[in-house]
């Protein structure tokens, strides 16, 4: 799943992305981040936003498998 699929489940986040300030944005601890601003003003939902993150992590770690799998097998 590419990240532009994870921002499709969760439709309130997806439109937050493209105001980001920076185009490779986690939306963790960047400044400029419209996804954690729209958080904190109450616009999306904490609960959501955790579940957001947790798929987003999970995302990456299971890249980070694979590409270290290919690569040992490379």
């Amino acid at each position: 799943m590419e990240p532009e699929e994870l921002d499709a489940y969760f439709r309130e986040i997806a439109p937050l992305v493209e105001h980001c300030r920076f185009s490779d944005c986690t939306h963790r601890q960047e400044i400029g981040c419209a996804v954690r601003a729209a958080v904190k003003a109450g616009d999306v939902d904490p609960g959501r936003y955790e579940s957001y993150l947790r798929l987003w992590e999970e995302h990456e770690a299971l890249v980070k498998a694979t590409y270290g799998k290919q690569r040992e097998t490379g």
